[in-house]
């Protein structure tokens, strides 16, 4: 059983409209990224009149993911796949409000940058207890840790088991 010409070509212009129509409308709803920022929180003390003296108003706080969602706007059912970018300041990083996990047993060594394919690429090197464990900065560390900022001075990683963003100071500071 053959197929005739006049099959073919229709099969062809159905093909092409298609795949014009898939485009178009894969063009007009591109999502465009949205872009939030995590601003510090203020925490207040009230100084009683006992005479005390100043107290210390800063106090240690963790930022975990649901606090992280918070922060981002609502989104319609319409916006399920709009991709979120969620830029954390360098001046929140050397405040205590993100908790330091360094450890005799836990400390960060140090990182290589180098190309590959163009595009720039880092390795982070982390002492864990008697090992060196070098990971991407696309890779898991310890199946639990995944990178977030890679500074000469610390690194800073999201705890995939807790949902806490995290850092961990460089072994020389």
């Amino acid at each position: 059983m053959a197929i005739s010409k006049r099959t073919t070509v229709l099969l062809v212009v159905l093909v092409v409209v298609w795949a014009v129509a898939i485009f178009v409308l894969m063009k007009m709803n591109s999502p465009k990224p949205a872009v939030t920022t995590v601003q510090p929180v203020q925490q207040s003390t009230d100084i009683g009149q006992s005479g005390m003296g100043a107290m210390n108003g800063t106090q240690s706080a963790n930022i975990s993911l649901s606090d992280l969602q918070n922060l981002l706007p609502e989104v319609s059912f319409t916006d399920l796949f709009r991709p979120y970018v969620v830029s954390i300041p360098y001046e929140l990083l050397e405040t205590d409000i993100i908790e330091d996990i360094s450890s005799p047993q836990f400390k960060y060594v140090g990182y290589i940058s180098f190309l590959e394919r163009g595009k720039e690429e880092k390795k982070v090197f982390i002492q864990s207890g008697d090992q060196f464990v070098s990971a991407s900065e696309n890779d898991l560390i310890e199946s639990r840790y995944k990178p977030v900022i890679i500074t000469s001075t610390y690194l800073v990683i999201l705890d995939t088991q807790d949902g806490r963003i995290k850092k961990i100071s460089y072994v020389g500071s």
